[in-house]
């Protein structure tokens, strides 16, 4: 073994010399996966596993890294190998859900709670999708001019897409999606932001422990006012477009039996911690690269239902969410590497939408991208008429319950942005640059900490 470094200050693309093996292959060292240098641009070193070791056993970690495209699409459609989730914070914060079951039981409640996020359930809350998103930028775009007329900014108004439309569009869908009344609101972004948090675990986990008690608490209130008198969505005429998640999961029956208060307080649970983040790193990611690429951008402009196009190469390009875990139920080979029963494998997502061999030239992002999927998202398949789908939200039995609508709440919130915003451009001297001038990359290995996107428009 012939350990040198040869970069001491590497350029984003190319990955630190952590030594080479007798025959030339390089090293990787796994303190490398808790560096900087690993989160600002893991890419490179992404690139050197799925070429040299596309079943990494990381010892430090005591994991293995699966890297490839098809490794990792395989493995998502594998439940007999890989159909555990590990434990972690999550249970820690939000008990057992039904994301950490298996087989016919997952199935079930999957079921149940996925059929009002998807066909024409979601159809049905579309409008009020809409008119959300036409609500909130309304009220957010007049006072946002106010906040940077100083320094040398002489544009017509400028808009924080981030802390001024982004960081709660999700959150207020997913209330209102549920079916939580007006005075519920103001306490469900703290809800969802204390919960998220105490994901992390230590401190933060405790003050979501609490925050979960308080929204079981509450939501067991709705479940009862609920299973006597249902409530309902509105399109944007105040018509009736169908009843809350809520008011149909009281009603909802599993072999006969209606769900239990617990069950449906885990799958709200599951919708109030995972559906945020996601489409906010989704919408703050797609408006950046697209504003990055103005003759892309300008292509959405003529026809915003490139929007849907834009979406999906976001997800490949820039996910806001690395990977999944998952624990073998048996011992498992692949190329000539033995995981052993009951180890933690990482699915790397952000390692198998870069693989050059799917995607050309993935570092670069290109909506109209020929080999890849950009129509409904994909369950149970990755390859569509010779065409190949993201795996930002993984695939399988395990695929996000929430990818649809995250979907269209990111489509549908850029068409009405678009509609309010001529000429937009990015504010690139409001927001946080490194020492080269630069915006900083987006390429985190863990969800999004992107929090800010100042645009200029007039």
């Amino acid at each position: 073994m012939n350990e040198h470094v040869i970069n001491a200050k590497p350029t984003p693309g190319l990955s630190f010399d952590t030594g080479r093996t007798a025959s030339g292959s390089p090293l990787i060292d796994p303190r490398l996966f808790d560096s900087a240098e690993f989160r600002k641009d893991p890419y490179p070193y992404y690139r050197i596993l799925r070429d040299h070791y596309p079943v990494y056993w990381d010892k430090l970690h005591n994991r293995y890294l699966i890297t490839r495209y098809k490794d990792v699409t395989d493995a998502y459609l594998d439940d007999d190998a890989y159909n555990t989730i590990t434990k972690g914070s999550s249970n820690l914060v939000n008990g057992n859900t039904f994301l950490e079951l298996g087989g016919r039981e997952h199935a079930r409640r999957r079921k149940i709670f996925g059929n009002h996020l998807t066909g024409k359930h979601l159809e049905a809350r579309l409008p009020a999708i809409r008119r959300l998103a036409l609500s909130m930028l309304t009220a957010a775009m007049g006072p946002t001019a106010e906040k940077m007329l100083n320094k040398d900014v002489h544009y017509g108004k400028v808009f924080n897409l981030g802390a001024d439309f982004a960081d709660e569009f999700p959150i207020c869908v997913i209330g209102e999606v549920l079916g939580f009344p007006d005075d519920a609101k103001k306490h469900f972004y703290y809800w969802y932001y204390t919960i998220q948090q105490g994901l992390k675990g230590g401190e933060e986990a405790k003050r979501a422990m609490a925050a979960r008690k308080e929204l079981e608490d509450y939501v067991c209130t709705l479940i009862v006012q609920r299973r006597e008198a249902p409530t309902f969505l509105y399109d944007e005429d105040d018509q009736i477009v169908g009843n809350d998640v809520i008011s149909q999961l009281v009603h909802a029956k599993i072999n006969g039996v209606l769900l239990s208060t617990p069950e449906i307080i885990s799958m709200i649970s599951v919708l109030v911690t995972g559906g945020g983040d996601t489409t906010r790193g989704a919408i703050l990611h797609m408006w950046r690269l697209l504003l990055e690429h103005p003759e892309q951008f300008a292509a959405i402009q003529d026809d915003p239902e490139l929007f849907n196009s834009a979406f999906h190469e976001t997800m490949r390009h820039s996910s806001p969410v690395g990977g999944m875990s998952r624990s073998t139920n048996h011992e498992i080979t692949l190329h000539g590497t033995t995981i052993p029963k009951g180890a933690w494998v990482e699915l790397v997502n952000f390692s198998a939408n870069h693989d050059e061999s799917i995607f050309p030239d993935p570092d670069s992002f290109n909506i109209f991208r020929p080999e890849l999927y950009v129509g409904r998202e994909v369950q149970r398949g990755f390859r569509v008429n010779e065409k190949y789908s993201h795996v930002g939200f993984g695939a399988g039995s395990h695929f996000c319950p929430g990818a649809w609508i995250a979907h269209q709440e990111t489509v549908i919130a850029s068409q009405v942005i678009l509609s309010r915003f001529k000429n937009p451009q990015l504010l690139r001297n409001s927001m946080t640059l490194n020492s080269e001038g630069e915006l900083e990359p987006m390429y985190v290995d863990r969800l999004s900490e992107m929090r800010e996107l100042w645009i200029s428009y007039d």
